[in-house]
């Protein structure tokens, strides 16, 4: 069978280079996000503000990268809004670049003021309410992909489960299947449905889609082009298109002449916002109908605070 890429042309990869730092700046919230150490990330819109400040600062001080980035995230919030306005920090500022040495000195610099950390409330989510969840018990084909490099006991909840599971890797690189992708049969067992959404790290970074297809290789071989995508000059790589933090952009970039190919027997996607201040509040769904995609944004959940 002839194998089947997603070829790479000059938008596309304009697309990639725009998502490289939209991703980076997820990660490096994430990073930051599970530390109990120090006080909370603020949500919401004015987390959305205090976020788009942080970037303009990394971009200025040229700190804008995964490890740096996270690094003066992690200042701002112990120091206080008012810390990048002390004449000391002014002064050290203004002493060239900002290497590690100089972060960590903003950071015990930061460490010296009143930090008060508020514990965070416990929160548990009724996914049963998950709107996903209701997707699978309206009986739609629901499918999922999981990424076993981020945590592999999905798979094996899915196999406890007996529930259908294929690797998108190549027969040639089924070596490697462990760490990579799966396409899950979801919808013919809710239990796992819940395993997955009830993880607070995993259940925001699966990429769910409705395809109703007569058999799954049809949706496996589509699944594996949009994996796997050639340059020009013909040098072939593997694309991570399902993951949230990539798929989000990169779908809502994609030059709309190139839909209809993405798609494919895909009804439907449905992806988490990758945005951590967001994430437990939205996803975005898109759905090919008359040949034009319809992008709205979701309610994800419902989450109550433990008294």
């Amino acid at each position: 069978m002839e194998k089947s890429f997603w070829h790479l042309r000059d938008e596309d990869r304009r697309v990639l280079e725009q998502g490289t730092e939209h991703a980076m700046i997820c990660n490096a919230l994430r990073d930051v996000g599970r530390r109990d150490d120090i006080p909370a990330l603020p949500s919401g819109s004015v987390g959305m503000c205090w976020v788009e400040e942080q970037v303009k600062r990394a971009r200025e001080y040229n700190v804008l990268t995964r490890g740096g980035f996270a690094r003066m995230l992690a200042i701002s919030l112990i120091g206080g809004s008012h810390f990048w306005l002390q004449d000391d920090v002014q002064n050290l500022l203004c002493q060239g670049g900002l290497g590690l040495e100089k972060l960590m000195v903003l950071e015990e610099l930061a460490l010296l003021n009143p930090c008060s950390i508020t514990p965070r409330p416990q929160v548990k989510t009724d996914v049963t309410q998950d709107m996903i969840y209701r997707l699978c018990e309206a009986g739609l084909p629901l499918w999922v992909i999981v990424d076993n490099a981020l945590d592999a006991s999905v798979q094996g909840m899915a196999d406890a489960l007996e529930v259908a599971s294929y690797s998108l890797f190549r027969a040639d690189e089924q070596a490697l299947a462990v760490r990579g992708p799966w396409l899950l049969a979801a919808w013919t067992k809710p239990r796992l449905v819940q395993y997955i959404l009830s993880r607070p790290e995993y259940g925001f970074n699966a990429l769910w889609l409705v395809a109703d297809v007569d058999e799954p290789e049809q949706l496996i071989r589509h699944l594996q082009g949009l994996l796997y995508i050639k340059e020009e000059g013909g040098a072939s790589s593997r694309f991570r298109f399902y993951d949230p933090r990539v798929f989000n952009h990169w779908l809502q970039n994609l030059a709309s002449v190139r839909l209809a190919d993405f798609f494919g027997p895909v009804q439907m996607w449905i992806s988490p916002d990758p945005n951590p201040l967001m994430t437990a509040q939205r996803a975005w769904q898109y759905k090919w109908v008359d040949g034009q995609m319809n992008t709205s944004e979701i309610p994800l959940q419902q989450r109550l605070n433990n008294e």
